[in-house]
């Protein structure tokens, strides 16, 4: 359903945001926005101005906190992007990975979201989605984006934290642990399914290495 509307501000005006809310939108649908236009003259509905003043911002790890709920106050975070694009190691172009250098959270966008490693983002939060898919917390049809680059480092962690999933959607480098025997001489994926590359650490923790079927790598050797 595409809907056009035409307002006016109030002579004087310097600066126009423009918020919506809604009290029932589900999980599988989305609104989009498209082709504002400024111009003298014409008719409308008279805008209020109201300005929102200044930004809260809230951290990756305040947002997961929040648990899976649908977002009513007027929040910011900031946060970078660390899944990377060109690997294409995703389930879903639609699908990105931020993280501000302290907590990660997976983002579900509208459309394919194509941003590089290290791009900055800061998302309005307000009316936003929490919400779990296959037990992965992620922001739910989230309007893209556009920000500035800033690399998030590799954060070192244990095999033990990984088993415990203590580092959802972080970008982590993990020491002393190799492939399981059995795996060796394997191709990292398969173009037909998403494959599991089984790990074990020094200190005995298992763990799967997740290759998707889209990714450029599946034919490189274990």
């Amino acid at each position: 359903m595409v809907v056009t509307g035409i307002w006016f501000l109030p002579s004087g005006s310097t600066k126009l945001y423009i918020k919506y809310a809604t009290s029932n939108l589900q999980s599988n649908q989305g609104y989009r926005f498209d082709d504002f236009t400024l111009y003298v003259g014409g008719n409308g509905s008279l805008i209020t101005p109201e300005d929102p003043g200044d930004k809260t911002y809230i951290t990756v790890a305040e947002l997961r906190a929040k648990g899976e709920v649908t977002i009513s106050d007027n929040l910011y975070v900031k946060a970078s992007v660390i899944s990377n694009k060109e690997g294409g190691n995703s389930t879903s172009l639609k699908n990105i990975v931020i993280s501000d250098g302290e907590a990660g959270i997976a983002i579900r966008f509208t459309a394919n979201a194509d941003y590089a490693v290290g791009t900055e983002l800061e998302l309005a939060l307000q009316g936003a989605q929490l919400a779990k898919y296959q037990g992965l917390l992620q922001l739910n049809n989230f309007s893209n984006a556009k920000g500035e680059t800033k690399i998030i480092p590799a954060k070192e962690v244990t095999a033990a934290d990984i088993v415990a999933g203590t580092y959802e959607s972080m970008y982590v480098a993990v020491p002393d642990v190799e492939v399981v025997a059995e795996d060796l001489g394997k191709k990292m994926g398969d173009a037909d399914a998403h494959v599991n590359i089984e790990m074990e650490a020094k200190t005995g923790q298992n763990f799967s290495m997740f290759t998707a079927r889209y990714s450029t790598f599946i034919n490189d050797n274990v």
